[in-house]
Order: C-alpha cells, then sequence, then structure tokens
C-alpha cells in the first residue's frame, strides 16, 4: 500500500528541530522501517540533509521554503487571505506540494 503524508510545513521531518506532529510522522516513518506495511511518500520542508538513504520504505519530496519565490508567494498570500475577506487563496506550502504532486 502507498500512503502520501504531507507534513504541515513549518518544521522539518525527521523532526530534527522538533514539533509534535513532526515527531509523530517521525514514529510512523520509523515504525515502518521495522515493520514494512507501507510505502511513504512525504513532502516536507526543505533541510541541509538529505534523508533519502536513511529510511528505504519513504521517499522524501522537499518544499523549499527558504527560496525567494517562495518567502514572495507566502507574504501575498498572507496580505490576500487576511486584508480581502471574501478571497482566500490558501496556504503557499500546500500550493507548492500541489504543484510537486502534478509534476509526478
Amino acid at each position: 500500500m502507498k500512503v502520501l503524508v504531507i507534513s504541515p510545513g513549518v518544521l522539518p521531518i525527521p523532526a530534527s528541530k522538533g514539533g509534535a506532529v513532526e515527531k509523530l510522522i517521525e514514529a510512523y516513518i520509523k515504525y515502518n522501517e521495522e515493520n514494512h506495511k507501507v510505502d511513504f511518500s512525504l513532502y516536507t520542508v526543505k533541510e541541509e540533509h538529505d534523508y533519502n538513504t536513511k529510511f528505504k520504505n519513504t521517499k522524501y519530496i522537499y518544499i523549499d521554503t527558504q527560496s525567494f519565490g517562495y518567502k514572495v508567494s507566502q507574504a501575498v498570500r498572507y496580505i490576500i487571505n487576511n486584508k480581502l475577506p471574501q478571497i482566500h487563496i490558501g496556504n503557499a506550502f500546500i500550493s507548492r506540494v500541489k504543484k510537486k504532486a502534478k509534476e509526478r
């Protein structure tokens, strides 16, 4: 069975910088390494380390939240979502996940 996991988009997984949800997802991934039941595809925040080799049953797809384009998109979305109540264009992280998923 294949499972797609989308992190909250704030902290990376594995949870090297903390985060309750990130630690929970990491615990599932580690458990799955010992008892292979599913193949995970995980969308997470890009970090300086590449964890694709650490977990055999999890494929990491990284979203670069530090890029200039991402920061601009995040700022524009914040302004539109909070200053124009009749319009909601969503979250920058989820939009990048959707874009990458369509490319695959």
